[in-house]
């Protein structure tokens, strides 16, 4: 395993990333870390970054290259947990030994030793899913004050899914995305106390919180109030 290099598990990691996201509700940006390569759109997004970085967090959120980005709050970060980090380069490395086995016809593997080879990495298959999942839970979201963090918490044994699909639930289920809004709701949990009329937009899908607030002409003040 000594001769899999550090290259060869970067690539395979931004792989098994690409394959395990679907960019339906959260269009994904897997491993993009310059501001300028996120749009500044409506858009709910997930960025994948390959680090824990702050400071990046911070440029991408505040920035769109040199510019001020406008739509901060449909941006959702999501990134490696670093204790995470060496049992899942563990599994890749192995991942990678047993292909260049079952791959290296000077080897002359009986029929028993390949069969054994295709269970191995069948296994680590299943391992790394979980084990991608457990890596990837860490969600930075924005707050008032900068971000705020959430954590996807620790995967069942034999996970399967798409980690994108599980960020967007947790988001939804914290009250941080709203799907579906009544006007009724928005009337008597927001503009109680307005007097003036108020025409209602069609509030898109996936609207976030903070974003619905905003176009609201709202403060977090003053919502808040109504928690």
């Amino acid at each position: 395993m000594e001769n899999i290099q550090d290259p060869e598990i970067k690539s395979q990691e931004e792989r098994l990333l690409r394959e395990n996201v679907r960019t339906d509700k959260l269009k994904a940006y897997v491993w993009r870390t310059e501001s300028a390569d996120i749009p500044d759109t409506p858009d709910l997004k997930l960025i994948v970054l390959p680090e824990n970085n702050p400071n990046a967090i911070k440029t991408i959120l505040e920035e769109k290259g040199g510019s001020p980005r406008v739509h901060r709050n449909t941006m959702f970060f999501l990134v490696p947990m670093l204790s995470e980090r060496a049992a899942f380069g563990s599994l890749l490395r192995r991942f990678l030994a047993y292909q260049v086995l079952l791959s290296d016809i000077t080897l002359n593997l009986t029929a028993d030793q390949t069969s054994e080879i295709k269970s191995n990495l069948k296994r680590l298959e299943g391992d790394l899913a979980e084990g991608l999942r457990r890596l990837y839970r860490q969600i930075y979201l924005p707050a008032r004050t900068g971000v705020k963090e959430s954590d996807l918490g620790v995967p069942t044994s034999g996970y399967s899914g798409f980690i994108d699909q599980e960020v967007y639930e947790r988001l939804r289920s914290d009250g941080e995305i709203l799907e579906k809004i009544a006007p009724l709701v928005i009337r008597e949990k927001f503009l109680k106390d307005r007097l003036q009329p108020f025409i209602f937009p069609r509030f898109r899908r996936g609207l976030g919180l903070q974003e619905l607030i905003e176009r609201l002409g709202l403060n977090f003040d003053q919502v808040r109030e109504f928690d």
